[in-house]
């Protein structure tokens, strides 16, 4: 078996047209691929491009959903609630920050202070095959 190199920006160029190819929403493309991309950067294969094997075989067997958008509620002033819709967990992860931003921005909260809780009923782990 022959070793490509691929530079940071090369690898999530492949990964973003393999999970684009196979179905998935530019939205959930994009973080998945900014996932695995961080995995290969920090060094960790079995979090990289090698993942990516994992997720469309996920995908095909229809364990994950490839375009559903999560949905972000208010339960308390410090807690919120996303619903994945069964979605892997970059998406959701990336909406909960827009989320904690904007909800401190709504409480005034100062720069330090974050979100208490936040709960991700039908949400996937990305995990080995």
């Amino acid at each position: 078996m022959e070793s490509v190199t691929l530079s940071l920006p090369e690898a999530y160029d492949l990964a973003l047209e393999v999970l684009s190819a196979n179905g998935f929403s530019a939205d959930h493309a994009v973080a998945i691929a900014r996932n695995v991309t961080a995995g290969e950067r920090d060094g960790c294969a079995s979090h990289g491009l090698w993942r990516l094997l994992g997720i469309v075989d996920t995908l095909r067997k229809g364990k994950v959903s490839p375009d559903a958008e999560p949905q972000i509620h208010d339960q308390a002033p410090g807690i919120a609630r996303a619903d994945a819709g069964a979605l892997f967990h970059c998406w959701p992860t990336s909406a909960r920050c827009r989320c904690c931003w904007r909800r401190r921005a709504t409480m005034a909260l100062r720069r330090w202070q974050l979100i208490a809780a936040f709960i991700f009923p039908r949400c996937l782990p990305i995990l080995s095959r």
